[in-house]
């Protein structure tokens, strides 16, 4: 009896017809179906996101979404402050330099190159998701954390 009723569920799966099959293997599937997801969520929870969250900002979030949005507000931050810094830079090089402009004009220009050099390697991190939904927060804790460092080494390179 019990080879029967193994031949039988093996059966209905592989035909793939789930509506007529034994309630137990109905339920085996269904209970297969949401391990498989649960364990899905998980994977994605679980990708090395938030490298850009050293304070783990974004810790409470409770949706792709409200992550995506969260990492994004932390990018901005990072953003802003990059920018301020580079200025209160460029705006610090005459009074310390005998040639500022040759100084300001390399220092655009890595700055430029390095722009560049983040936004391909970010654009990298996206592919790597193949169209994913995590593909969008792959981009945004990238670019965060690139920015994030970049301002860091401004800071220590040049105090000001």
């Amino acid at each position: 009896m019990i080879h029967n009723s193994t031949k039988r569920s093996s059966n209905c799966l592989r035909k793939h017809l789930i509506r007529t099959c034994g309630g137990a293997t109905r339920l085996i599937i269904a209970t297969t179906f949401i391990v498989f997801t649960a364990q899905s969520v998980t994977y994605a929870q679980d990708v090395p996101l938030k490298v850009c969250d050293l304070n783990d900002e974004c810790d409470n979030t409770s949706s792709q979404l409200e992550l995506k949005q969260c990492i994004g507000e932390l990018r901005d931050r990072e953003d802003t402050r990059l920018n301020d810094l580079y200025r209160d830079l460029l705006a610090s090089i005459p009074d310390n330099y005998e040639n500022p402009s040759v100084i300001v004009t390399r220092l655009r220009a890595s700055q430029r190159e390095w722009i560049e050099y983040r936004d391909s390697y970010c654009d990298y991190k996206f592919s790597t998701a193949e169209g994913g939904t995590i593909g969008g927060l792959l981009l945004l804790d990238c670019e965060c954390t690139l920015t994030r460092d970049k301002a860091d080494h401004l800071f220590d390179e040049f105090p000001i």
